[in-house]
């Protein structure tokens, strides 16, 4: 039977993890460290984001070790983990955006009276309601859709970042980002307004 493994590869030790075995955990994420932060890069390319994802990831991983079974690859579980957790980090960005936005559009008193732009409250109620409306929408994307309109549209980076970090072509980036905005303007027509 041939091994794929190379011989220099590390294979951890499933039973000494989940035993909490410290010089089976220091081997483990000294392998692994590279791993996590590779598949933390494929959401982010800010380094404190990629090191912030990489270090909650290897959290979680040490909280479930045993919830995996012997037959599961370990490699292919950390990835799962990492990449839920940097999908977490993008969800939460797209909450704290939506809070800022619907608190920049809270009406202030100064002086001189109103100055939310001079909006009606009915006017600034049905704008926070239409925020509110395409931040669901945008939440509901599919990953391929959502994680580049995120990208483009809340982080502001340009299509070839995008493309470095997702391992996409520019293309495709472009694809992507156009069919997340039609996607949102057929479940959202008022955006066109």
């Amino acid at each position: 039977m041939r091994s794929d493994k190379k011989p220099h590869e590390y294979e951890p030790d499933l039973e000494g993890l989940k035993r909490g075995d410290n010089d089976e955990w220091g081997r483990f994420l000294e392998a692994y460290r590279s791993r996590f932060k590779a598949r933390a890069r494929y959401y982010f390319s800010r380094p404190v984001m990629v090191e912030a994802v990489a270090e909650d990831a290897m959290m979680r991983v040490f909280d479930k070790i045993y919830t995996v079974r012997k037959e599961e690859s370990i490699a292919s579980w950390v990835m799962r983990i990492t990449a839920n957790v940097a999908k977490n980090y993008l969800r939460r960005s797209e909450e704290r955006h939506m809070h800022q936005e619907l608190v920049d559009e809270e009406p202030t008193r100064s002086a001189r009276g109103p100055s939310a732009g001079n909006k009606p409250p009915d006017q600034i109620l049905m704008s926070r309601e239409r925020s509110v409306l395409l931040y669901k929408a945008i939440a509901d994307l599919p990953d391929s859709l959502r994680v580049p309109f995120v990208l483009r549209r809340l982080d502001g980076l340009p299509s070839r970042t995008i493309a470095e970090i997702l391992g996409l072509s520019e293309g495709a980036v472009d694809s992507r980002i156009f069919r997340a905005y039609q996607r949102l303007k057929d479940l959202l027509p008022e955006l066109d307004e």
